[in-house]
């Protein structure tokens, strides 16, 4: 599941990553969109599953949603678009855990805005702590000259970041982050040392 505050890109960020992982992969996906909160969110996604050609279900309530998993219990994976809410208000976690009930094979990757402050990083990350966040991913690195705010979440939390978003190019604007990577923004490419 892509989880996170509004407006981070987490739609974009889930089509990227379909995208790659049914080109170049060649996985059996399936697409459920939970994000009936947001106007377009849906035939968003829904556009970019038509050109992959991946099924796509949109599940307005906790029991659509196992309906759309029981759906596609024979594909290798299933990208989960969440609805992108205040997520310091602690309800809106919450309204997510229950949603996703006690499904431990649901793995919640967390998608940040990399132009955002510390302090908001920092807290929004707390506030995720009940749904066991397997991974960060950070989007608008491209927006910033400061990615401070990246790194020291990466040193404060033991999450490791799978994925950097650099712009909105679907599939294209989408990195790893290797530690190679990550290293270059202590470090970046023609910055001179006094």
């Amino acid at each position: 599941s892509f989880v996170g505050p509004t407006g981070v890109g987490k739609t974009t960020t889930l089509a990227k990553i379909a995208a790659h992982l049914k080109i170049k992969r060649s996985l059996n996906l399936g697409i459920v969109s939970v994000d009936t909160y947001r106007i377009g969110a849906v035939d968003q996604l829904r556009t970019y599953a038509e050109i992959l050609d991946v099924p796509f279900v949109v599940a307005q309530n906790k029991m659509e949603f196992e309906q759309a998993l029981d759906r596609f219990r024979h594909h290798d994976m299933v990208l989960i678009d969440t609805t992108g809410k205040n997520y310091l208000n602690r309800k809106h976690v919450q309204d997510l855990r229950d949603l996703f009930g006690e499904r431990s094979k649901v793995q919640h990757l967390l998608v940040l805005s990399g132009a955002a402050k510390h302090e908001d990083l920092k807290q929004t990350i707390l506030h995720f702590r009940p749904l066991a966040v397997q991974s960060l991913i950070f989007t608008k690195i491209d927006e910033t000259m400061n990615h401070g705010s990246v790194i020291n979440q990466l040193l404060r939390f033991s999450h490791p970041a799978s994925y950097l978003g650099t712009g909105q190019r679907v599939p294209e604007d989408l990195e790893m982050a290797t530690p190679k990577r990550l290293l270059a923004f202590l470090l970046p490419t023609g910055r001179q040392l006094h």
